[in-house]
């Protein structure tokens, strides 16, 4: 089993890649999901969410994380969204990857972002202006 972290999620993740992948999977049938979202115990404003899509040829994800939004006010601050997606094969269930969910976040919701401008814009656009689409990584 491979783990990765948030640097090498960042390092090996290419976008191009991630909106191709993205665009093929919207061409197929979704995977069979399950969700599932548990409140903070005595009514806090924290959650924690697991989401499981599995695709008989093409694995099982599970995403794992907690939403904690007031890290971003601890000293130092820290992510509100913090988890990890993990990886198993198919036909046996085994784990093949464990990896950094906030890097996963960060690149997906980037990747979306990206496939709908390339979808929805005209092929002469020049600039992109995206508002309110999640956490942001500067050194994108």
């Amino acid at each position: 089993m491979r783990f990765a972290d948030a640097e090498t999620v960042h390092h090996n993740l290419d976008y191009t890649y991630l909106m191709d992948a993205l665009q093929a999977a919207h061409r197929d049938a979704p995977p069979t999901a399950e969700h599932m979202v548990c409140d903070e115990p005595e009514g806090g404003e924290n959650l924690f969410v697991t989401l499981v899509g599995w695709r008989r040829a093409g694995g099982i994800a599970v995403k794992m994380v907690g939403v904690f939004p007031e890290n971003l006010s601890l000293e130092p601050p820290q992510a509100s969204v913090q988890g990890l997606v993990a990886l198993f094969d198919p036909f046996t269930g085994a784990p093949q990857l464990v990896a950094d969910g906030e890097a996963m976040t960060f690149r997906k919701t980037a990747a979306d972002s990206g496939l709908g401008a390339r979808l929805l814009s005209r092929e002469d656009s020049e600039t992109l202006l995206v508002v309110g689409a999640g956490g942001s990584r500067p050194t994108l």
